[in-house]
């Protein structure tokens, strides 16, 4: 399994998590990928553009999620949000379960769920807007993993 880790490096306690999850996915036989920011920190294969990935983590909240979906829109990999902070409503998989979780997902007891985008425009530019956050300039679905 081809696993992209995205970290939002600004979060308490992501560092130390990062590392945890990359080590976790390797003992269990997974590719460990990460941005251009990111691999060479935390000892990560480097992501480029045509690699085929399985799963998206992004350790953060809601943000970072739709952080990870603005930067690369063209990997429709679900995303699997740990949520750093305190309410996730994308990112709903807190720190404590992270490693049940994983579990889950590389033994595949898991469902993936679709959450809703909305499309506006303006005279200027086309915007998004996904349960309360608001984008701009792309169009995609988010895929969220439930456990």
């Amino acid at each position: 399994m081809n696993i992209l880790v995205i970290a939002n490096l600004s979060k308490p306690k992501a560092h130390e998590l990062t590392k945890s999850v990359r080590d976790y996915l390797t003992k269990h036989n997974a590719k460990v990928f990460g941005t251009k920011e990111q691999a060479t920190e935390f000892r990560l294969q480097l992501y480029e553009e045509g690699v085929s990935i399985d799963l998206i983590i992004s350790l953060g909240g809601d943000g970072s999620i739709l952080k990870v979906v603005h930067e690369y829109p063209k990997l429709l990999a679900p995303i699997m949000g740990i949520n750093l902070g305190s309410l996730g409503f994308l990112a709903d998989i807190p720190i404590p379960k992270t490693f049940d979780a994983l579990d889950q997902i590389l033994r595949g007891a898991y469902s993936v769920q679709e959450r809703l985008m909305l499309e506006g425009h303006t005279k200027n530019q086309v915007c998004f807007a996904a349960r309360g956050f608001f984008l701009s300039g792309f169009v995609r679905d988010i895929k969220i993993f439930v456990i």
